[in-house]
């Protein structure tokens, strides 16, 4: 007789308890598909970039650029940058990409022309765009 009640109070728990898990999981799934931020493979989408990667990048230009000691190095620093400049863009989340690709831009104009001496337009664009960048990298 026991055995009988107990049999019945679990199916009946269980019974709701079924489509509430059901529900449930499907929420998190119709969230996850909609907010467009995970892949096939749970990890962040190339289009919300990659915050660490970029930053790596802005440190080590930062730092390149800091040990050069003339024009020339600097110049020569900077075209061996020029391979990563592409993932860097690649890299920057939505929020920061215009600074990255007005940065990166100005960075092959002054490869291109093979001088660091640029016009106060291109400088200001250089130092707005790398400070943007430093700011939210958390770089000083």
């Amino acid at each position: 007789m026991r055995d009988g009640l107990l049999r019945r109070k679990f199916v009946t728990k269980t019974r709701f308890m079924a489509p509430a898990i059901g529900l449930l999981a499907l929420a998190v799934l119709v969230v996850a598909c909609a907010s467009g931020h995970l892949n096939n493979t749970g990890t962040p989408s190339a289009s919300q970039g990659n915050k660490a990667a970029l930053c790596k990048f802005d440190a080590d230009i930062n730092k390149a650029g800091k040990s050069a000691s003339s024009r020339k190095q600097f110049l020569q620093l900077l075209k061996s940058f020029e391979p990563r400049f592409d993932q860097a863009i690649v890299n920057a989340p939505p929020d920061i990409r215009p600074d990255a690709e007005t940065l990166i831009s100005e960075l092959r104009q002054v490869i291109q022309a093979n001088s660091t001496s640029v016009d106060s337009v291109t400088a200001h664009k250089i130092d707005q765009a790398g400070n943007n960048l430093d700011v939210y990298c958390g770089i000083n």
